[in-house]
């Protein structure tokens, strides 16, 4: 199970997860031994997504055709999530220069494989 996947069912079923200090309260008993490993194999991941993540908004993109949450912390984040996928600002400035069909692969790929965009010298995407 990826990150992204964990985050998306945790919050369908609407399993409160919260940072304490350096530490999840996660309530016992309620899920499963499965998704009580791979909350502790992310943990540090999460701790990341909760304290990184302030406002949220369900939006429709026309980009991906359905519907996403964004969210982010504060007036000028350096991660932006959506759909619990990580982006930090060179990625998001890197998806600007590329077309529609690019950017949803680029999504789909981050999301299946835990992944960040890098560019350089020489490479196909700038």
């Amino acid at each position: 199970m990826i990150l992204s996947e964990l985050l998306r069912e945790l919050r369908r079923l609407e399993m409160p997860v919260k940072t304490v200090g350096k530490d999840l309260l996660v309530k016992k008993g309620v899920l499963s031994e499965e998704y009580m490993k791979a909350i502790e194999s992310y943990k540090a991941e999460i701790i990341a997504y909760l304290r990184n993540t302030g406002d949220t908004l369900t939006v429709f993109s026309r980009l991906l055709d359905r519907a996403v949450r964004v969210s982010w912390s504060g007036d000028d984040p350096q991660i932006v999530y959506v759909d619990f996928v990580p982006y930090q600002r060179d990625e998001i400035r890197h998806l600007k220069n590329v077309g529609r069909a690019t950017v949803r692969n680029i999504h789909q790929l981050k999301n299946e494989f835990d992944g960040k965009i890098v560019t350089g010298k020489g490479d196909s995407h700038g």
